[in-house]
């Protein structure tokens, strides 16, 4: 019988979720970030190393060996095709390596960051179990904005970066749960801590 809570942590580009992940570890949540995942799998000698090696060819090392995820992602990222092949190499290792971490844990609720969750959920390509989705949201003025500012962007540029991910729009309409992140932390704080049943003892 399960007994584990699993709960999928995703947004979008400069929405926040990274900030909502590190709120939810402080409160003392285990939160796997599936992108961390990702990268350790891409380790020399490890399950993602050699696939990814043997399809992309020595070009995409460092001068130690190891994969250059700046040199991979400039040549996945300028084509549809190559980054859905090197998701098809990675992602089975990647949810088998979270489901193992899931499988250890003594935890009774598992969050699990996922940039790519509805992307791959829709698409009937997540090979994990989650119970309920957790959406960072703000809208798209106020996602242009923090992206412009955070990354030194023109508007262009934020557009375009934006526009090349799933709607947030859409995301939210998947969801179970949206974390509204367009005031301050401590306005994400307390709704996070009020899904998670957590007393807030602040004052307002």
């Amino acid at each position: 019988m399960k007994s584990k809570k699993i709960i999928g942590l995703t947004g979008s580009i400069a929405t926040g979720k990274s900030t909502a992940a590190n709120i939810i570890r402080l409160l003392g949540y285990q939160v796997i970030d599936a992108d961390k995942v990702a990268h350790e799998l891409m380790d020399k000698g490890e399950a993602n190393y050699n696939a990814i090696l043997e399809t992309f060819g020595n070009q995409i090392l460092d001068k130690n060996g190891l994969i250059d995820r700046n040199i991979l992602g400039e040549i996945v990222f300028s084509d549809r095709n190559k980054l859905d092949l090197l998701n098809s190499l990675t992602h089975s290792n990647i949810f088998r390596k979270i489901n193992s971490i899931i499988e250890k844990s003594e935890n009774e609720v598992i969050f699990i960051e996922l940039p790519i969750l509805f992307e791959l959920k829709l698409q009937d390509k997540l090979s994990l179990d989650i119970d309920e989705t957790w959406l960072v949201y703000v809208d798209y003025e106020k996602q242009l904005e923090r992206l412009m500012t955070r990354n030194d962007l023109s508007f262009e540029q934020a557009e375009n970066r934006i526009n090349s991910q799933m709607d947030v729009e859409l995301k939210r309409k998947h969801a179970d749960v949206v974390l509204f992140n367009d005031l301050d932390i401590n306005h994400l704080r307390k709704q996070i801590k009020k899904r998670l049943d957590i007393k807030d003892e602040s004052s307002d």
